[in-house]
């Protein structure tokens, strides 16, 4: 309300304050006499117009005026460019944030396709193993497996024979 009263020229009418403000008739009420009290406000009677009760206005006092150039309404109202300022630097910050997470997330994806294919290589299609629903299959896929690298090592004890064999002729 003093913010009010100051920007009408240190004074102003009830409709004026109610109009910046958007103040009820009673809030405003309220407020002048609080202001009242603490000696920031002088009310008076303004001129009549018509038949209507002549408005009230609020002007400032020099106590009033005194604490406006000391600085009363910064207190309440920080320059708007150090709120700029301070939510840039909270986006700046969510988004170096949001890079941070995009390079974990990539450097995860590296890892699970890396232990894809180091488990395709060590157990064979994984598809096989993760479709297994119970210990019956696990087993099977195992012991088919098993048998896989048991045909394998046949064969590489067999070609190592030959090998033997050939270079020994």
């Amino acid at each position: 309300m003093l913010r009010a009263i100051f920007n009408c020229g240190d004074e102003a009418t009830t409709t004026e304050i109610r109009d910046m403000t958007g103040l009820s008739n009673s809030q405003v009420a309220y407020r002048r006499e609080k202001l009242r009290e603490y000696g920031l406000i002088d009310v008076r009677t303004g001129e009549p117009t018509g038949s209507r009760t002549p408005p009230k206005c609020h002007s400032l006092t020099p106590s009033a005026q005194s604490h406006i150039e000391a600085g009363l309404f910064d207190l309440y109202n920080p320059p708007v460019t150090s709120d700029v300022e301070q939510l840039s630097s909270q986006v700046n910050h969510l988004r170096d944030r949001i890079d941070e997470l995009d390079e974990t997330i990539t450097l995860l994806e590296e890892r699970l396709q890396r232990l894809q294919s180091t488990l395709n290589l060590r157990v064979g299609n994984h598809a096989e193993v993760h479709e297994a629903t119970d210990g019956e299959k696990i087993v099977n896929v195992i012991t088919e497996l098993q048998a896989t690298l048991a045909d394998i090592q046949e064969e590489v004890t067999e070609l190592d024979e030959r090998k033997k064999d050939k270079f020994l002729r």
